[in-house]
């Protein structure tokens, strides 16, 4: 039997439509597949940047943390082996700076930027937080007089701020940049220790999404522990 125009012209119609139908229904699952994509994407952790965490100790060639040493000879000043600065010879004894984790030795590499935004890892993102925690200890059998120091490497300009605590009180109770943190002066009896908590955060700015879309941007912060003996 034999279809007349008619029923052709139909048939035509009926497989186009079908065509139509099917391409519809391959777009909307490709766009089904691409939201999905997106919304995962939204609900993933800020863009990280990587961080470089290394703690540096001024020592001497021996490489061993000792207070500044003296020199023995007698000078012009008429106070024999003590120096201008009230320092006085050192036969035993160390400054020891220490964490949770390891004691420093030379230039050490701490765990500084570890916070549960990613599960303790050293990764820091904007708004990410914690506090790091170290100890200087004096071991020897007089006063010492030492300095805390904070340097930065932040080429990419990630807006960390700090505070810093010795002990029970603040030393800086708001947040300020690495050019405002530090600890001079402090004394340190013979025997004890100071305990140093470093609050540190990345506050959220206009090129943090900059700085994410680099994939490799680093930061960087020393800690340099500088002391020496002085008089009772």
């Amino acid at each position: 039997m034999v279809k007349n125009k008619k029923n052709i012209k139909k048939d035509r119609k009926n497989l186009i439509d079908w065509i139509v139908k099917i391409i519809l229904v391959i777009v909307i699952i490709i766009l089904f597949i691409h939201n999905c994509e997106l919304t995962k994407k939204n609900n993933t952790k800020p863009t990280s940047t990587g961080n470089v965490h290394i703690i540096e100790i001024k020592c001497d060639s021996k490489n061993t943390c000792e207070p500044t040493k003296p020199d023995d000879k007698p000078n012009n000043n008429g106070n024999g082996g003590k120096n201008n600065n009230g320092g006085s010879n050192i036969e035993d004894g160390e400054l020891i700076v220490f964490d949770k984790d390891i004691e420093w030795d030379g230039v050490t590499e701490a765990k500084i930027f570890t916070n549960s935004m990613y599960e303790l890892e050293d990764t820091i993102a904007p708004e990410s937080s914690n506090t790091y925690q170290f100890v200087v200890k004096n071991s020897n059998n007089f006063k010492l007089k030492y300095d805390v120091l904070f340097i930065e490497d932040n080429p990419y300009h990630a807006n960390m701020k700090y505070k810093l605590k010795k002990n029970s009180t603040y030393v800086i109770d708001h947040y300020v940049s690495v050019d405002e943190l530090m600890s001079l002066n402090n004394i340190l009896d013979a025997n004890s220790n100071d305990t140093f908590y470093l609050e540190w955060k990345w506050v959220s700015s206009s090129n943090d999404t900059e700085i994410g879309r680099l994939g490799n941007a680093t930061y960087g912060l020393k800690i340099e522990v500088k002391a020496e003996s002085v008089n009772d």
